[in-house]
């Protein structure tokens, strides 16, 4: 019997890696590109092969490849970008082939610069990229602009015939809808354009607060959210607990570096977008960890209960090694769903008569795998 990558050699013929990098079970590069998921859970399965291509024409030439294999049953694919969806099997696969997107960097600025083909702050300019580093989907300028994938103009994209393909407003439009907040399985981006935005300062900054505090800072928040006109403001608060601690916490932001704007009074400082965003990314390679949320409107009542069954939880569990566990509310304005539907909406058309709304958001951390399922049981249960 020949070896998985013997047979997986064969499956696949010496084309597919020609300029691509390949790697197999067993080896170092094989290894250390399997183990750095943001979550532990995504590391366990174990590809045949890693595939890092690193322009459209090397992912062209991996589908092109593969594709009677996938027809065929034989085989199959999964597409990574950063890795930070935490369940398994999101963007790994057991027993088939890996496509790392991560080698497909490159940002190119147009004439005019209004527009970016995904470092913009040496050009003056930002987008409306993630809070954390190599996190998206929100941005502390989501209040004037909308979701991230509102300011994508354009997407290049390898179908699974192999075709490239480009979406954008005139060209392929219910794909281009479709790749804006409709999940994946629409084929492989390897390029999108986003409108850009000046970057300066911005004024913001971190306030801890007690434990004993939460009822009193989501009241607050809930009011910001309700009252909200300044589209330059932007909050994320939390309770959390680490190292036998509690804390409850806000992030605040004024993204036009406004000093001490009413809306945002505390703890508050000026800070490049960059330097401030990418401290917050909590990035514990080989932790256990993943999350849930859900989105509710701004119910005082129904956000504290929520509280409440996060306190008992953590109360089963704290002493579990390693454990950090979080809840998170994330507003969605009104102004922010106004500004969405403004640049044209999405796949998640969330009307702005919904608004405003908040994102709920549990997050727990440990370090064994024995405790999988005592952390598992009451956090998937409450």
């Amino acid at each position: 019997m020949p070896s998985l990558t013997a047979s997986v050699r064969i499956l696949i013929p010496p084309p597919m890696y020609s300029g691509t990098q390949s790697f197999f079970l067993g080896v170092k590069e094989y290894e250390q590109a399997n183990g750095s998921y943001f979550s532990a859970f995504e590391n366990q399965p174990k590809p045949w092969c890693i595939a890092k291509p690193k322009d459209v024409a090397q992912v062209q030439g991996l589908v092109t490849t593969i594709r009677p294999h996938i027809l065929s049953g034989l085989c199959q694919v999964a597409i990574r970008g950063a890795g930070h969806t935490p369940f398994a099997g999101s963007a790994n696969i057991n027993r088939g082939i890996t496509i790392d997107m991560r080698r497909l960097k490159g940002i190119t600025l147009s004439e005019d610069g209004s527009v970016v083909e995904i470092g913009l702050e040496k050009q003056g300019l930002t987008t409306t990229g993630g809070r954390v580093g190599r996190v998206g989907g929100l941005s502390m300028f989501s209040t004037r602009t909308g979701f991230a994938c509102d300011s994508v103009t354009e997407s290049q994209i390898v179908l699974a015939s192999g075709e490239v393909a480009h979406a954008n407003d005139h060209q392929n439009t219910d794909l281009f809808w479709a790749l804006k907040g409709g999940l994946n399985n629409f084929g492989i981006v390897t390029s999108f354009n986003m409108k850009t935005l000046k970057a300066g300062k911005i004024w913001a900054g971190v306030t801890y607060y007690t434990s004993g505090t939460f009822s009193q800072l989501l009241e607050k928040a809930c009011e910001f959210v309700e009252n909200q006109t300044d589209h330059d403001t932007h909050i994320m608060c939390s309770a959390g607990y680490g190292f036998g601690h509690q804390a409850v916490s806000c992030v605040m932001y004024h993204t036009q570096g406004r000093e001490n704007p009413p809306s945002l009074r505390d703890g508050i400082r000026f800070v490049t977008i960059d330097s401030f965003g990418i401290p917050f990314a909590l990035i514990l390679p080989s932790s256990s960890q993943y999350w849930a949320s859900i989105t509710i409107h701004a119910d005082i009542s129904l956000i504290n209960l929520f509280h409440d069954k996060w306190q008992e939880t953590l109360a089963q569990i704290k002493d579990v090694e390693g454990f950090i566990f979080s809840f998170g509310f994330h507003p969605l304005t009104q102004a922010m769903l106004e500004n969405s539907e403004r640049a044209g909406g999405n796949a998640a058309a969330i009307p702005p008569s919904d608004g405003p709304l908040l994102v709920l958001l549990i997050n727990p951390i440990w370090t064994l795998p024995e405790d999988d399922e005592r952390v598992f049981k009451p956090v998937g249960k409450d």
